[in-house]
């Protein structure tokens, strides 16, 4: 099988910060007396730009600002993980797998250049990467396919041959809208059937993708 380049999430799969959003929005959302419903964890995950604004204006109401919501939580989040950037299980695996055969490596994440860059760097992982791409680099936030399509052009590979990690449902449906190939590794949210026909494969964890992997790209 060939596979010319790979692109990974960053949030929920290359670290557990996923867990850490989902904590902040449920903590304004609460001071401010609202209850967000696991809809919403759905909805906002892997989203950026105008994507977000509308998912937080749908649950928090009207009567907020909710560019002023995602900016608080953005940074109630980033001060949380200044201190600490926790690694998903197989972080180091998955990625020295392809660094030994040679596959070009991208990040596609929503979170703010600054956030990637300072996350890439503290794990040691940054070197492995060639690119780069954020949703403020965008005009539109997964699931539409821009991110991705971003991504692979800069790797300068067909998007198609293209490994897509995602660990959120906007994210496969962004990688499928790209015309990638999807892998996730769920996180918050487990895929229905419907996201589960649509993946190129679905792993509890990114070393039993790395397992599965090593059977389909190395005998193929």
């Amino acid at each position: 099988m060939k596979i010319d380049g790979v692109i990974f999430d960053m949030d929920g799969l290359l670290f557990d910060s996923e867990a850490v959003y989902q904590r902040k929005w449920r903590d304004v959302a609460g001071e401010l007396g609202i209850f967000l419903p696991d809809k919403f964890t759905i909805e906002i995950s892997g989203t950026s730009g105008q994507r977000t604004i509308d998912v937080v204006q749908k649950y928090f109401g009207e009567t907020v600002d909710p560019q002023k919501i995602r900016l608080e939580v953005r940074r109630r989040v980033t001060k949380e993980l200044m201190v600490h950037v926790p690694e998903k299980n197989g972080l180091h695996e998955i990625l020295d797998f392809f660094r030994e055969r040679k596959v070009p490596m991208a990040v596609a994440s929503s979170s703010a250049m600054e956030s990637i860059e300072h996350h890439l760097r503290v794990t040691g992982i940054r070197e492995y990467f060639s690119q780069i791409a954020c949703g403020a680099q965008v005009a539109l936030g997964k699931p539409a396919p821009d991110i991705f399509l971003l991504a692979a052009e800069r790797l300068g590979v067909p998007v198609g041959n293209c490994l897509v990690f995602e660990d959120a449902i906007n994210g496969i449906r962004a990688a499928v809208a790209a015309g990638a190939l999807p892998i996730m590794i769920p996180d918050q949210i487990q895929p229905t059937d419907e996201i589960r026909a649509l993946c190129f494969g679905v792993y509890d964890n990114l070393i039993a993708a790395r397992d599965a992997l090593k059977k389909i790209i190395d005998e193929s």
